[in-house]
């Protein structure tokens, strides 16, 4: 069994070859950029609720929710998500995760400590199609599975 210290994430996940390698960005780096963005946020528990981050430190991050400011700790995070479009799909995978269960996904990236995801979210009209930037903290994942989609340079034939 692993011990992990406060604010202290696991070194990896079960990573499956055909994924990209990892990147040297750590879930602080990736997440300051997005202060001020509106997510939704789940914790290990299953509690989900909405905020916006207001700032992002070594062991935690701070989201406003409902007028409060509530101070999230790495070790408590499911996922931060917020909805997207992408523009343009370079990998698909499929990430098992222990609270969230199995994530389809495109567009993968592993940063040093946590895993970005656009997850893929059909809804009952065929014609809808919700995509979510999921930004999942390795404590979380168990393991991610990917293929790297290829540009056709397909001819069509003249006939």
């Amino acid at each position: 069994m692993v011990t992990i210290k406060q604010g202290q994430l696991p070194t990896s996940p079960q990573i499956f070859p055909g994924c990209p390698r990892k990147q040297r960005i750590t879930i602080q780096q990736r997440l300051r950029p997005l202060i001020g963005t509106l997510g939704d946020i789940t914790l290990l528990n299953g509690k989900a609720f909405g905020g916006t981050i207001r700032s992002v430190g070594s062991t935690s991050f701070v989201v406003s929710v409902n007028k409060k400011n509530v101070a999230i700790n790495y070790n408590n995070l499911a996922s931060f998500r917020i909805e997207v479009n992408p523009q343009r799909v370079n990998f698909k995978a499929v990430v098992r995760t222990k609270t969230l269960g199995i994530l389809n996904a495109i567009n993968i990236r592993i940063g040093s400590n946590f895993v970005e995801i656009i997850s893929v979210v059909p809804e009952n009209d065929p014609d809808v199609i919700f995509f979510f930037r999921h930004i999942i903290p390795f404590n979380e994942i168990i393991a991610i599975a990917c293929n790297e989609i290829k540009k056709c340079s397909c001819r069509r034939s003249s006939k």
